[in-house]
């Protein structure tokens, strides 16, 4: 799937676009900023360094690049998708302080099969998921 979405600001996702700079553009891999190693075939949001980390390199581009278009490019792949999403809705929630509603209507395009649901750490089938839209 490809797209680009505008999350607020001067702040985008991508995902199955070329991660091409220009001068138009800063561009940030979610790949470089968060590292997720997962315990089994779990899955689900990332450790609270992962958060902190990912709010502190998203904030200081913002400041390095005023006048850029910041985008968060991300694998093709749901899991990534659903990560960069949560990650997303943490900066705002910390950088703007904006309420789970506001949240809600910023990510109501990534439809539920565009995402892959938390689950908990094992290899057997899960019995529910949890999704951050």
């Amino acid at each position: 799937m490809k797209f680009v979405r505008q999350v607020h600001s001067n702040v985008y996702i991508a995902q199955g676009m070329d991660p091409a700079h220009g001068s138009e553009f800063r561009v940030l891999s979610l790949s470089d900023i968060v590292l997720y190693v997962p315990l089994c075939d779990d899955f689900g949001p990332v450790r609270l360094n992962e958060i902190i980390r990912f709010y502190y390199v998203l904030s200081d581009t913002i400041e390095e690049d005023p006048d850029k278009k910041i985008v968060i490019h991300v694998e093709g792949n749901k899991r990534d998708l659903t990560n960069a999403i949560f990650l997303l809705g943490c900066f705002l929630i910390i950088d703007e302080d904006l309420p789970i509603q506001k949240l809600s209507d910023i990510f109501s395009w990534a439809d539920k099969s565009f995402l892959a649901p938390f689950r908990d750490a094992s290899f057997a089938k899960p019995d529910f998921g949890l999704c951050p839209t």
